[in-house]
C-alpha cells in the first residue's frame, strides 16, 4: 500500500524504485538444526584408508631435549655453573699456594719417609730459604708438603679394610663409617689446632697445620704392617713404641723451628703429644689380625 491507502503490487514497487528487492533467506526451523546436528560424519567408503588423528607429542620424552638448540643451551648453563663454581673456590682456597704443597719428586718422597722414621739422624730442622721465600718440598726436605699425607691417608682406609676383610668382618657400612669418622677427625684436629694458634698467637698456616696432623698415617700404617706381617702382639708393641717416639720428635722439631717462640715450642709439644695420642688409637685395628690363645689353641 502507498502512503494514499491505495494497494500497490511488490512487483510495481520494484519497477518503480528501478530494482528487485532480495528475498529473506529462509532459515531452518529449530528441529531442522537439531536433526543437522545429530546426524553422523560421511563414512568413508570400504576400502579405503581411514584418517588418522595427529600424533600426540610427550612434553617429558627425553629424546624431545636431544635437539641441537636445547644442546647448546644445556652446554651454556652447565659452562656457567662450573665457571661460578670454580670462581667460588678460588676465593676460598688458595690454589697457587696449594701447588707450593704438592711440588714434590720421587727423591723428596724417599727422603721424607727416611726423616719421619728417623728423624734422630737430622741435625738441622730450619727451612730453607731461597730467593726471600721459603723452598718448595722438592728442594728441601724439611718443608711440609700434602702429598704424602694425602696418600697416607688412603692407604690407612685401604689397609684397614683388608684387616677387616681378612678377619671377616668387612663390609660396606664399617668402610663408609671408617671414612667419615677418620676424615671427620682429621678436620676436628685442624680446627682445634688452629683455634690454639690463634690464642697462643703463634705463626701457623692451616697448609702446614694440615700436613703436620696427617703424618702420623705414616707411623700407623707402618705399626699395621709389622703387626700384619709377624702376627706378634710383641712386635705390635715394639713397632708402635718406635714410631710414636719417631712421631713425637719429628713434630715437635718441625713446628718448633718454623714457630722459633717460647709459645711455639708450647704449641708444638701440645700438636706432637696429641699426634702420637691418636695414632695409638688409630693403629689399634692391626690387633685385630693377631691370633688370640684361643685360635692358637683350636689350631693346634
Amino acid at each position: 500500500m502507498d502512503q494514499q491507502g491505495f494497494y500497490v503490487d511488490s512487483s510495481q514497487q520494484q519497477q518503480q524504485h528501478g530494482g528487485f528487492q532480495q528475498a529473506p533467506m529462509q532459515q531452518p526451523f529449530p528441529q531442522q538444526q537439531q536433526q543437522q546436528h545429530m546426524q553422523p560424519p560421511p563414512m568413508a567408503p570400504p576400502g579405503s584408508a581411514q584418517p588418522q588423528p595427529p600424533p600426540i607429542t610427550n612434553p617429558f620424552d627425553p629424546s624431545s631435549l636431544q635437539g641441537p638448540l636445547m644442546t647448546s643451551a644445556v652446554s651454556y648453563a652447565a659452562q656457567q655453573h662450573l665457571g661460578n663454581v670454580s670462581q667460588r673456590v678460588q676465593g676460598m682456597v688458595n690454589v697457587n699456594q696449594l701447588k707450593y704443597y704438592f711440588d714434590v719428586d720421587n727423591k723428596y718422597v724417599a727422603l721424607k719417609l727416611q726423616l719421619l722414621l728417623f728423624p734422630y739422624l737430622q741435625k738441622s730442622w730450619e727451612r730453607g730459604i731461597k730467593d726471600d721465600k721459603a723452598m718448595t718440598p722438592r728442594e728441601d726436605k724439611r718443608s711440609p708438603d700434602l702429598y704424602i699425607p694425602s696418600m697416607a691417608l688412603v692407604t690407612y682406609i685401604l689397609l684397614v679394610s683388608w684387616v677387616q676383610g681378612a678377619t671377616g668382618n668387612f663390609n660396606a657400612e664399617q668402610l663408609s663409617l671408617l671414612c667419615s669418622s677418620t676424615i671427620g677427625l682429621l678436620v676436628f684436629e685442624n680446627l682445634a689446632a688452629k683455634l690454639a694458634s690463634f690464642v697462643l698467637g703463634v705463626q701457623a698456616p692451616l697448609y702446614d697445620i694440615m700436613a703436620f696432623t696427617s703424618y702420623k698415617f705414616v707411623s700407623v700404617i707402618v705399626a699395621i704392617l709389622a703387626t700384619v706381617i709377624s702376627r706378634s702382639a710383641t712386635v705390635y708393641y715394639l713397632a708402635c713404641g718406635w714410631v710414636a717416639a719417631a712421631l713425637f720428635y719429628f713434630t715437635f722439631r718441625s713446628l718448633a723451628a718454623s714457630t722459633a717462640s717460647k709459645k711455639g715450642s708450647v704449641f708444638a709439644v701440645g700438636v706432637a703429644g696429641v699426634q702420637v695420642l691418636l695414632a695409638f688409637l688409630l693403629s689399634t685395628s692391626g690387633l685385630a689380625i693377631i691370633p688370640t690363645e684361643v685360635d692358637a689353641t683350636e689350631a693346634a
